[in-house]
């Protein structure tokens, strides 16, 4: 079965290919944002060790895969290789804050945005029972309106 499926993803070379050029630009995009973040806090690098700097940290964190978001293992492995690099500690931990920020920006976005769709899809399909209901009760209250404005007639004494 899984021999299938890898025949199947194998199958799809426009797909696969795509999905590797998707997956390169991100990591050159990362590249750039050291590149930039660096040359911002006052230490310009070069591309070549802003794109070392983001290549190992990337690797270091998929190996600790298992650590949560990889939290710590970012921060330490931009912090020991930006300083091999010759890159100051203190420039070096404000790289690590700021990718991190920039995951916990664009993160809290994606989530916003999540909730903003599934409450959407939830007003569209709850939406309309609702309205059939506050319909339904409107007509209800109009009916006991008009009853109640219907007079009585008074009993002979």
């Amino acid at each position: 079965a899984l021999d299938r499926r890898i025949d199947a993803v194998l199958t799809r070379a426009a797909t696969l290919a795509s999905a590797f050029a998707w997956q390169l630009a991100g990591y050159v995009i990362g590249a750039l944002e050291t590149y930039w973040a660096l040359a911002l806090l006052g230490h310009p690098v070069s591309i070549g060790a802003a794109l070392a700097i983001e290549a190992l940290t990337q690797a270091v964190r998929h190996a600790a895969f298992i650590v949560p978001a990889g939290l710590g293992v970012q921060e330490a492995a931009v912090l020991v290789l930006a300083q091999m690099l010759g890159v100051d500690a203190a420039t070096a931990m404000s790289l690590a804050v700021t990718k991190r920020m920039r995951e916990v920006v664009f993160s809290g976005l994606a989530l916003a945005s999540w909730q903003l769709a599934e409450s959407w899809r939830a007003h569209r399909t709850i939406g309309e029972p609702l309205r059939r209901h506050w319909r339904v009760q409107r007509r209800l209250r109009r009916r006991a309106r008009r009853a109640a404005a219907v007079p009585v007639p008074l009993e002979r004494r």
